[in-house]
């Protein structure tokens, strides 16, 4: 039961154009959290340079969604680090910016739809009758 071409390709462009749309919204949420590059840091570019989105496909279906960033943003992201450990967050003038996950959050029902109207439209033309 082949899937049409088209149907595949609309459906891998529009999870395409939500990745983009999110990893720009990831971006603007760390420019208004205040996570800058700062002279002297050991990190060779800017978060919002290092940030990288991928796609991974399937028989040519993109079945998955990675958003990819140095470790240490991750401390960045629970306001710990430098001695704060995740018990004493809130205690310290360390922090949480948490830039991925309000966006990810945010946009997770435009990608629920996106999947569940192209998934039924590869599914009802592959059973349709030629």
């Amino acid at each position: 039961m082949p899937f049409r071409p088209g149907d595949i390709d609309g459906f891998n462009s529009d999870v395409d154009d939500w990745t983009r749309d999110t990893k720009s919204q990831v971006v603007d949420e760390m420019n208004s959290l205040g996570i800058i590059h700062r002279p002297g840091s050991t990190s060779p570019v800017p978060a919002q340079r290092a940030l990288k989105t991928g796609l991974r496909k399937n028989a040519g279906i993109t079945n998955r969604i990675s958003f990819k960033f140095p470790r240490h943003l991750v401390f960045v992201h629970k306001g710990v680090g430098r001695g704060t450990t995740i018990g004493q967050v809130g205690s310290t003038s360390r922090k949480p910016a948490p830039f991925l996950n309000p966006v990810i959050d945010r946009n997770l029902d435009k990608l629920t739809g996106i999947v569940a109207d192209h998934h039924g439209t590869l599914i009802v033309n592959a059973l349709m009758i030629r």
